[in-house]
């Protein structure tokens, strides 16, 4: 087994999130070549595509130096899968992660966005190598832009399109504005 196989499992209300494992192919596959479950993303992948990112993504978890963190998604209620979501470190800007999550559809409107978001911010935090996280919307996507804003995320502006993904906004957290956000929520 592999360490990243081996992770502990981040448990909120409703979800439990668990390592990505080679048992998952299937799954990470059917998100990623799912057009509705990219339509904010970007196109969606060729299943040739999507097998190969999944075994790249798969390698970067296995590494000796955090590189990613993919996790399952499972719907505590059922045990069923219901997204991935992840932070992977951003190549050339020491101290940065994007996070992101990816969900089956008609799981949106049911607020698990909000909650695996905020347990897997928190889990990313206790990384000393990452000091900022940063998410992407597409713009006029306002179902991201309340969600980053209701989690503390700052608008940062407009980045183009780029390597087939439309043009987004991009957000940020640091760490510092994290923990008081956590620490005014704690006292509420």
């Amino acid at each position: 087994m592999n360490k990243h196989e081996q992770a502990p499992t981040i448990q909120s209300e409703r979800l439990s999130m668990r390592s990505l494992t080679s048992a998952d192919e299937a799954f990470y596959c059917s998100l990623y070549t799912d057009a509705e479950v990219m339509r904010h993303v970007g196109p969606s992948l060729a299943r040739d595509s999507a097998l190969e990112g999944f075994r790249k993504t798969l390698a970067g978890m296995g590494r000796d130096s955090f590189e990613r963190r993919v996790v399952v998604l499972l719907d505590r209620a059922t045990g069923e899968p219901i997204g991935i979501s992840s932070v992977r470190m951003l190549r050339g800007k020491p101290g940065r992660a994007e996070v992101g999550t990816l969900l089956k559809p008609g799981m949106h409107e049911k607020g698990f966005g909000q909650e695996c978001s905020a347990a897997l911010i928190t889990q990313a935090f206790t990384r000393p190598q990452i000091n900022e996280l940063v998410a992407y919307s597409n713009e006029g996507n306002a179902v991201v832009e309340r969600l980053l804003t209701h989690l503390g995320f700052t608008r940062n502006g407009p980045r183009p399109a780029s390597q087939g993904r439309p043009a987004r906004i991009e957000w940020s957290i640091t760490r510092g504005a994290w923990a008081k956000r956590s620490a005014q929520a704690k006292s509420k």
